[in-house]
């Protein structure tokens, strides 16, 4: 949710807009499901595709599942953008939240810290 609001230079007098960014609860809810699947696809991806893969020589379940987990793996990188950055959460917590997504089982403890900030935003 953006707004824009009008401010005034303090050098010149000039008039501009300015765009707000604004978090709301709905894109932190879309940012937890996303996580949440891109967490259970590379658990599949791990635990499943790989092995087959490896083990059964059945390479395109990798092809799909693995798809399927880098178009989420993307999506969370979305979201983790236009909810962290321009969000104003602290580097650190963004940095965090990158790491999650590289570490199995890493988006289900990201997903409790997202629910405790979205109890905070709901409060707000």
């Amino acid at each position: 949710m953006n707004k824009k609001i009008e401010c005034t230079c303090p050098n010149c007098g000039a008039k501009y807009e300015k765009e707000l960014y604004f978090l709301n609860l709905t894109m932190l809810s879309q940012f937890r499901l996303v996580a949440f699947l891109e967490g259970i696809s590379f658990l599949l991806l791990m635990l499943l595709a790989v092995p087959l893969k490896y083990f059964w020589d059945e390479p395109i379940v990798v092809r799909y599942i693995g798809t399927i987990h880098g178009a989420l793996f993307i999506a969370f990188l979305y979201y983790l953008y236009e909810v962290g950055l321009k969000g104003g959460w602290d580097a650190r917590f963004n940095t965090i939240a990158f790491v999650c997504a590289l570490v199995p089982f890493g988006t289900f403890w990201l997903d409790r810290e997202l629910e405790k900030k979205a109890k905070e935003l709901n409060s707000s």
